[in-house]
């Protein structure tokens, strides 16, 4: 199976495969502390859950990762820093046709066209495509 693997200038042995980045997406997340569901009509803050569903794929798709998340450390709190994993996917066939919640997409299947890089850090770096 070939696979692009992102590098970089770290020493993050952290790894993770792009199917485990989607499944991980769909997965049920409970909305609590700080991040409580606040309902628009009495403006009362209050515990729940939310889970993103795959319904219909695009005949393109576009993938964006995450790649900075805000430091909750009490040295650095507030400021971002740049998630420094390693994804694997497939350069040919990423079939998401198991996260889907219907059959109304025909399309599952997709191959890999181009990557766009970032190397740096939040406030400076540079963008490049392969």
């Amino acid at each position: 199976k070939d696979v692009i693997k992102i590098e970089n200038n770290n020493d993050s042995e952290t790894k993770h495969d792009l199917y485990d980045c989607v499944f991980e997406f769909c997965q049920e997340e409970k909305l609590e502390g700080s991040n409580n569901y606040l309902c628009d009509k009495c403006k009362v803050r209050s515990q729940a859950t939310k889970q993103m569903e795959l319904y219909k794929l695009p005949k393109y798709l576009i993938i964006h990762l995450k790649r900075f998340i805000r430091d909750t450390s009490s040295r650095r709190a507030g400021m971002f820093l740049k998630i420094k994993d390693k994804i694997d996917f497939p350069i040919e066939s990423l079939d998401l046709s198991t996260l889907i919640n219907s059959n109304a997409s025909d399309i599952a299947k997709y191959d890999l066209y181009g990557v766009i890089h970032h190397r740096g850090e939040l406030s400076s770096g540079h963008y490049y495509a392969t």
